[in-house]
């Protein structure tokens, strides 16, 4: 049998013949590349969305630190006098502007004369950005609103306090008033500072005395109250009677001089705990976003300060109230009563550059 010679297959080592590769290099390229651009675009059309979103929520919550430095260095201008203070805000589609003025109002009731009343307009500082997310300082406060609503980021510096050895109470009451001295609004994408400067800072009401206050028919003295010494008109003096229908009841709380269902005189004991303190009325103006926060914190403070606050007799010492011929805020009223009432009220200038 003759010795023939092998065909080399497909498998030869040598590496001659024919392969069973079927795939061409130019066929996996293509494979690969549209898989890639496939992935590009669904990544594009699908998550660039959220990406913006992501971005935006990230500048906002920058600006948010920011805010947090700049009232800060409002509270340096108020509690240590400062001159001024600088804040750098980066705004990045968003626009830095002051919003429409509104009004803290602190009057006692019961006390007439001088020394007893503060009322104060300012600007809250707005940082708006994109998407309807809003930063604003106003009045020491920091709020954060959004289309859902708003929160609050930063407590204004109020401050009650009660004394249980000495049966005092305490309220601490400070306006800050931020007004434009510069451009209206500013943006676009560069980096805002904004200059705080001290214009005054004057204490408006400082009462710690609360003896002192009685009822007068004369109006010799500045600081009590004039009233008719008959006023239910039955031709009777009551004004020598504390208790002029001898019912064993102080009805000197009740006086309405205008007529209007109103007690315009305040009671001396305001919340009937048998002492005399001042009767305080606090108006915060602000805007419907805000009221139920500003409601919220001043009830809270009011309780956790311990005694009796509360000026109402226990039926809550805070409400929302509306004012005639104002549609675009609301305002929250506060009947206090307390036996030291202190109040000061810083101008602060605010400049964009």
């Amino acid at each position: 049998m003759s010795d023939r010679p092998r065909s080399r297959g497909a498998f030869a080592p040598d590496g001659g013949g024919d392969t069973d590769r079927g795939v061409s290099e130019v066929i996996s390229f293509a494979l690969i590349f549209s898989l890639i651009a496939a992935t590009v675009a669904l990544v594009y059309v699908s998550g660039i969305g959220g990406l913006e979103d992501t971005r935006s929520a990230e500048q906002v919550n920058n600006a948010e630190r920011a805010f947090d430095v700049l009232a800060d260095n409002i509270g340096d201008i108020h509690r240590q006098a400062a001159p001024s203070r600088a804040t750098e805000i980066k705004v990045s589609d968003a626009q830095m502007e002051f919003g429409d003025s509104v009004r803290a109002n602190i009057t006692i009731r019961n006390m007439k004369g001088t020394g007893n009343t503060s009322v104060v307009e300012y600007r809250p500082i707005v940082y708006s950005a994109e998407g309807g997310t809003d930063l604003l300082y106003s009045n020491g406060a920091l709020f954060r609103e959004d289309p859902s609503g708003a929160v609050l980021d930063k407590n204004p510096p109020f401050l009650l306090t009660y004394d249980a050895a000495a049966a005092e109470k305490t309220l601490i009451l400070p306006v800050i008033e931020t007004r434009n001295t510069g451009p209206e609004s500013t943006g676009s994408q560069r980096t805002v500072l904004v200059r705080t400067l001290l214009a005054t800072r004057e204490v408006t009401i400082a009462q710690d005395d609360p003896e002192t206050l009685r009822f007068n028919t004369t109006g010799d003295d500045a600081n009590e109250f004039r009233i008719n010494p008959d006023f239910d008109g039955d031709g009777t003096d009551e004004i020598s009677d504390f208790d002029p229908d001898n019912d064993g009841n102080h009805e000197y709380g009740n006086l309405d001089s205008d007529g209007d269902g109103v007690n315009d005189y305040g009671d001396l004991d305001p919340d009937g705990d048998g002492s005399k303190e001042y009767n305080v009325t606090v108006r915060i103006q602000t805007s419907e976003k805000r009221s139920d926060i500003w409601l919220d914190y001043l009830e809270e403070q009011v309780t956790a300060a311990g005694g009796s606050f509360d000026a109402r007799a226990g039926s809550g010492a805070c409400d929302i109230i509306e004012i005639d011929g104002d549609s675009t805020t609301e305002t929250v009223e506060c009947s206090l009563a307390a036996e030291n009432v202190y109040s000061t009220a810083t101008r602060v200038d605010v400049i964009y550059r």
